[in-house]
């Protein structure tokens, strides 16, 4: 590869441009006479029945991968605390803040719109 591209894809842009790129074309081909495939292939079972673990793809995506991926944040998340930008509480407050608001603020709005309803306990 050469430098430039190297430079590129190891830059703080081109996860999420990729990430972008993936979101569209699922977008383009879950609504094109491709979607019903699409649908299919995300219904795949996959997994040990004897443990209990045959699920289908998307269920290894949101659950597996996903863990695997708040895992990763953690990590990263304890050596920014330990020995990055974060290790003082000053720096660290508004971090932490907005990580409190929003958990906290999304949960506010929804049971404000909610109130009074049975769903509002979700």
């Amino acid at each position: 590869m050469s430098g430039t591209a190297s430079r590129w894809w190891n830059s703080d842009i081109a996860p999420g441009l990729v990430l972008v790129a993936a979101t569209v074309a699922a977008l383009l081909v879950a609504n094109t006479p491709a979607g019903p495939g699409y649908e299919a292939f995300w219904a795949i079972q996959l997994g040990p029945q004897s443990w209990g673990l045959r699920l289908e793809l998307k269920h290894w995506v949101n659950d597996g991968l996903m863990t695997l991926f708040f895992f990763v944040i953690g990590l990263e998340i304890k050596q920014e605390l330990v020995r990055g930008e974060l290790r003082r509480p000053r720096t660290a407050a508004v971090p932490v803040l907005a990580a409190v608001g929003g958990a906290v603020v999304p949960a506010v709005v929804f049971a404000a719109v909610l109130w009074g309803h049975p769903a509002v306990g979700g």
